[in-house]
């Protein structure tokens, strides 16, 4: 928590360097794949990818890195045990849409609209009692939104959730 909330702040006071380059999306996929496989092997969830090994976006690799490992983390969380986590993207136009799907519980829709407000009450226990401060959706909003992108939820409860951010393409 301590560490999201430094974060954020540097963030609003322009602390963070943002570094924009073209960033191989599939390396650090896999990176973060390899990083929460522990995690994952835990609940016997499996972590599924399927990116283009050339696939790049345009954007700061460390605040893409952090949104990755946010919403993978979040994923397992609220995984049963025995479920599957996918990690897509793909080119959409003039951007790449990365894709964080779970089979989970789920997020109402009333949540979902209060996920991304600072100062709403949003945390709750993963499946096996994992805790959580709320915090961490706000921090990946932001990094997305300073790269120009989207950060958009789709889900449905007790089937899962779908966490979707945009990036611009690489240039050339």
């Amino acid at each position: 928590l301590l560490e999201s909330l430094l974060e954020w702040s540097q963030l609003q006071r322009h602390e963070i360097s943002y570094d924009p380059r073209d960033v191989n999306l599939h390396e650090l996929i896999e990176g973060n794949r390899s990083l929460l496989a522990p995690l994952a092997a835990k609940k016997r969830i499996e972590l599924a990818s399927d990116v283009v090994p050339t696939l790049s976006a345009y954007g700061d690799q460390n605040m893409i890195d952090a949104v990755l490992r946010n919403l993978i983390a979040n994923a397992i969380k609220f995984t049963e045990t025995d479920g599957i986590v996918s990690i897509l993207a793909k080119e959409d136009d003039d951007w790449v849409r990365v894709s964080v799907i779970d089979n989970g519980i789920g997020v109402s829709p009333e949540r979902i609209n209060r996920l991304f407000v600072l100062g709403e009450k949003t945390s709750t226990a993963g499946t096996e009692g994992e805790k959580g401060t709320g915090f961490g959706l706000l921090l990946c909003d932001e990094y997305v939104r300073k790269q120009g992108g989207k950060l958009l939820v789709e889900s449905t409860l007790g089937e899962g959730s779908a966490f979707h951010f945009t990036l611009p393409i690489a240039p050339g």
